[in-house]
């Protein structure tokens, strides 16, 4: 990233809706998006002012990839979509994609590379691969080195995997400075925009991923920190099929009616009932 230009990447709402209600993935596709403009131009920040974080947006296009990213999606035209989508319980519902998918979609092929090799680059593709991801995570040790913001990724994977990757370029454009050519921020007005806690983390869904190709390589870097405070929703999911939980505590429809109850009618907890009953502190 380099004034006046940027890199964008997203999620393909109409798949991640998909598999949201049990629709497996076409062919070899992912539910994440990397927007390409054709004859390799560049997203011009002056140019492409209607591009913003977090909106939703109508591509026409497809998918074609020069670097073998599965990703890589060519856009003919955009414009800002009628449709909105509520994002404050994206990290829930990632954790139930992966939960009732991994066994039957592509969803996280190559991803165990990169949770436990830990490699900061790799060669180009020679065939076609997953080249960004998002989980649930955190950031430390943020510092500056030169003109580039970086830090420590702690992941923690959909699956319960836990892992570390040390000193990652962060990308993400809030960390810059758009009026001034993309210089880094100061950490303080940093720390305006995301909330650290107290032992000097952000917490929240992060998106990382392979750059595209530059000096034979492709390089792993944190694209997006989407901050906790964004699902500040309180919101339970059943620990058994990853539904969400219905919290009942303040509108019973009867007194012997649960407190919590699954919303799949579907979920089968052994005892003839399509619900549960468990102390709030269960819940995560």
């Amino acid at each position: 990233m380099s004034y006046p230009y940027i890199c964008i990447a997203g999620i393909d709402i109409e798949s991640f809706q998909s598999l949201k209600m049990g629709s497996c993935l076409r062919g070899k596709r992912s539910v994440e998006l990397r927007p390409m403009l054709l004859n390799n131009q560049k997203w011009n920040i002056d140019n492409h002012g209607l591009i913003n974080l977090y909106d939703t947006y109508d591509l026409e296009g497809s998918f074609d990839s020069q670097d073998n990213s599965k990703e890589d999606f060519n856009t003919y035209s955009y414009k800002i979509s009628k449709k909105t989508y509520a994002i404050e319980n994206l990290i829930y519902d990632f954790q139930k994609i992966h939960h009732e998918h991994k066994d039957c979609c592509h969803i996280i092929d190559n991803t165990y590379e990169f949770l436990f090799r830990k490699p900061k680059s790799v060669l180009p593709f020679s065939k076609l691969q997953q080249s960004l991801w998002s989980y649930k995570g955190r950031i430390n040790n943020i510092n500056l080195k030169g003109k580039q913001w970086r830090g420590d990724f702690h992941i923690e994977a959909w699956g319960g995997e836990r892992s570390y990757i040390k000193d990652l370029p962060i990308t993400d454009i809030r960390f810059y400075d758009i009026k001034n050519n993309f210089q880094p921020k100061k950490k303080e007005d940093i720390k305006k925009i995301f909330s650290f806690d107290k032992f000097n983390n952000i917490n929240g869904l992060i998106s990382l991923g392979l750059s595209r190709e530059f000096k034979r390589r492709r390089w792993l870097q944190i694209n997006t920190i989407h901050p906790k405070e964004l699902f500040l929703k309180e919101y339970f999911w059943c620990h058994l099929c990853y539904s969400e939980v219905i919290d009942y505590r303040k509108n019973k429809p009867k007194p012997n009616f649960p407190e919590f109850r699954c919303s799949s009618e579907n979920c089968n907890q052994g005892n003839g009932f399509p619900w549960s009953s468990w102390n709030p502190k269960e819940f995560g």
